[in-house]
């Protein structure tokens, strides 16, 4: 018989609690990648009652993090990215242990957190 699966935190839990490890978050559209409020940038937050509201409103709205913060590697296998990693690999690079988040296409997303002092704006194809 097989083993019954944990139930899913729903998404406004899921965004309580990456709020709570200190991430800004937003919705975004369910099933997208667009934002589902205009001006998201500035609105983006940590605060527990913006978010339940957000979430009690549209309770599918998928959870975007704002970025800015940190490094995002994306392993996009449509781009050559597990290839990349694989070579990278072979060079002795290696990443640190890290929080990563599977993508729609099949790859994945790696975080790192940036040192205080330093944020970094958004590139294309810039690693690898």
């Amino acid at each position: 018989m097989p083993s019954a699966q944990p139930p899913r935190p729903s998404k406004m839990a899921a965004a309580l609690e990456l709020a709570a490890q200190g991430f800004d978050v937003f919705p975004i559209i369910p099933n997208d990648k667009r934002p589902l409020i205009a001006g998201w940038q500035r609105l983006a937050t940590q605060d527990p009652e913006r978010i339940r509201e957000w979430w009690a409103s549209e309770p599918e709205a998928n959870i975007g993090v704002t970025t800015e913060r940190m490094l995002v590697v994306d392993i996009d296998p449509r781009k050559g990215g597990k290839e990349t990693m694989a070579e990278m690999q072979m060079l002795g690079t290696d990443f640190p242990s890290t929080v990563a988040s599977l993508t729609a296409g099949g790859g994945v997303h790696l975080l790192f957190a940036l040192p205080d002092n330093l944020t970094l704006s958004g590139g294309n194809n810039l690693f690898g």
